[in-house]
């Protein structure tokens, strides 16, 4: 936190010397349209005067929220830092062999596709999930998102469409589907673990891109004798 205030501190003295600056800057734009010697009216200097105090508030009310904007950034690299988010799901393509690697808040797993089969008007894909821990992970919930690719999916739209964003990962995202499930006999230790989805409705092209989500809050160890 020490570099985070000695920033924050360097900025604090930028933004002074901006200040500064901008108030001289304003004075010598003043005395351009009034130059010494000339006549001036005291209507027309109280309104000229009034008019850079305005414009001096409006400044100081944004160097007010610029330093309430950068204190919650500041905020927010700290915690990234020190508590990075978990990396809870992984994408597969339909043809991808090897297994991905899923963060818990209780340890990491390790998932692979067995086999993805037709099933009735859709897909059944067939996961194994890897704990390689002594302990049984407990609590545990997962979930698969499915769609096509976003090759197919972004060779439905136009140039005009594409420039215009309609073909953005995050419309992407909106177009697939998710299946929830529980685990309920949790995840048993030092073994593979299947884990079974069904994926209706679905077309061959609708499962391209499979995402997995696993979560687990509790373990469990066994009691040595």
């Amino acid at each position: 936190m020490d570099e985070n205030k000695k920033s924050g501190n360097s900025f604090q003295s930028y933004l002074t010397i901006a200040n500064v600056i901008f108030l001289v800057v304003l004075l010598f734009l003043y005395l351009e349209q009034n130059p010494a010697g000339q006549d001036v009216n005291s209507s027309n200097l109280s309104g000229d005067f009034q008019n850079l105090k305005n414009l001096v508030d409006d400044y100081e009310d944004k160097i007010s929220s610029l330093n309430i904007k950068q204190q919650e950034l500041e905020t927010s690299l700290y915690y990234l830092r020190w508590y990075p988010p978990l990396k809870s799901e992984t994408e597969f393509q339909s043809s991808s062999e090897g297994f991905q690697k899923i963060e818990t808040s209780v340890g990491n797993v390790f998932a692979v596709i067995r086999n993805i089969e037709p099933y009735a008007n859709g897909h059944k894909v067939t996961f194994d999930i890897g704990n390689p821990y002594a302990a049984e992970m407990l609590q545990v919930t997962s979930s698969v998102s499915y769609g096509t690719s976003y090759e197919t999916f972004k060779s439905k739209f136009s140039a005009e469409e594409i420039a215009q964003g309609k073909a953005s990962y995050e419309e992407w995202g909106k177009t697939f589907r998710v299946v929830n499930k529980d685990i309920l006999g949790g995840l048993k230790p030092r073994t593979w673990n299947k884990l079974t989805f069904i994926l209706s409705p679905s077309k061959p092209e609708e499962i391209e891109t499979i995402r997995l989500k696993i979560e687990a809050n509790g373990l469990s160890l066994y009691k040595m004798d």
